[in-house]
């Protein structure tokens, strides 16, 4: 069967076009295959479902061979938080946990260089640097930036309050503006928590209310009040 020349050039461009597609498809298809574990582990450990020690070396090859295929902040993200997992069952301070930290730090950074909104990589960025023990304007900026990005995530409220309660000394003006809002916001959301919080034996949760004694007097004396 033959072609008119016309009917010739619209078939190789047609082809042309389905090759191109097909292209830049493969890559992307072949990654979500091997990111697809890495994703359903991290669904279950945030559901209550813990990651078992010894799962995460598999699960950290598995990102790796999807970021070899595809380079996505979405799996330095997964691969950022499986080496963050893992130094917190070593215990941060241990070589181990030190070790695992340094690759989510890598992992946590390059991924905001290619997706920057992102207020919980951003703060899980900054507990990284603080357990990392770097300098503490450090830990400050990427506080600050989980602050800018995103203010309302009620899910980073108290993990947010705990890490910026520790670097309160260093904040600046006008981040010290936005944690003020995040404890009326946690005050409002996680009003048991809170108190539970100032009740323990965690010092810096029993410097709450002189945060915002300045910007919200009423709170900071309500909040005395029920401790």
């Amino acid at each position: 069967m033959t072609f008119p020349g016309k009917q010739w050039r619209l078939l190789i461009l047609v082809s042309s076009l389905a090759i191109i597609v097909i292209s830049l498809a493969y890559p992307r298809l072949v990654s979500s295959m091997y990111y697809l574990p890495v994703e359903t582990a991290l669904q279950g450990h945030w559901s209550g479902l813990p990651i078992r020690p010894n799962q995460y070396a598999a699960l950290i090859e598995k990102s790796e061979q999807a970021i070899s295929v595809l380079d996505d902040a979405r799996y330095r993200r997964g691969l950022g938080w499986l080496y963050y997992l893992q130094a917190l069952d070593f215990h941060p301070g241990s070589p181990q946990g030190q070790a695992s930290l340094a690759h989510a730090r890598n992992a946590f950074e390059t991924s905001l260089a290619q997706a920057p909104a992102n207020p919980a990589i951003w703060l899980s960025l900054a507990w990284s640097y603080a357990y990392l023990g770097l300098d503490d304007t450090k830990v400050v900026q990427a506080l600050a930036m989980s602050l800018q990005t995103g203010r309302a995530e009620r899910y980073l409220l108290l993990n947010r309050l705990d890490l910026a309660l520790r670097y309160a000394a260093h904040l600046q003006t006008e981040n010290l503006a936005l944690l003020h809002d995040q404890v009326e916001l946690a005050w409002q959301l996680y009003q048991h928590e809170l108190l539970k919080k100032m009740s323990g034996s965690e010092t810096h949760w029993h410097n709450l209310p002189d945060l915002i004694q300045t910007s919200n007097p009423e709170l900071a004396q309500e909040i005395r009040d029920k401790a």
